[in-house]
């Protein structure tokens, strides 16, 4: 089961602008502000600043989605013609491959 898509991580190259203007943005202080990520949490929905997000191979935002059975979901993914995700053990996710081959 998924709780569908609660966190957007943005990256960005000036943290402490960014971190303005996401505040004026949505209304409310960050709830993290570190110099590695800053995170806000408004209605549900966390919107996150990562300075080191380029470098990551960021180009733009990335939803995550939050599942309640990771393996599951793989499951799901591959039955549906996905390759099969590879994990990222840093935060307990699956890399999903948008563009995999389906054969």
């Amino acid at each position: 089961m998924t709780s569908g898509m609660q966190t957007v991580i943005y990256p960005v190259e000036d943290l402490e602008s960014a971190k303005e203007i996401f505040g004026k943005l949505l209304g409310v202080e960050p709830y993290v502000d570190q110099p590695f990520y800053v995170g806000f949490r408004v209605e549900g929905l966390e919107a996150g600043l990562d300075p080191n997000g380029h470098g990551k191979g960021m180009t733009g935002p990335v939803g995550y989605w939050h599942v309640d059975d990771i393996e599951g979901i793989r499951e799901q993914l591959v039955e549906a013609g996905r390759n099969s995700p590879e994990p990222d053990h840093r935060c307990r996710r699956w890399q999903v491959d948008s563009h995999a081959d389906r054969s």
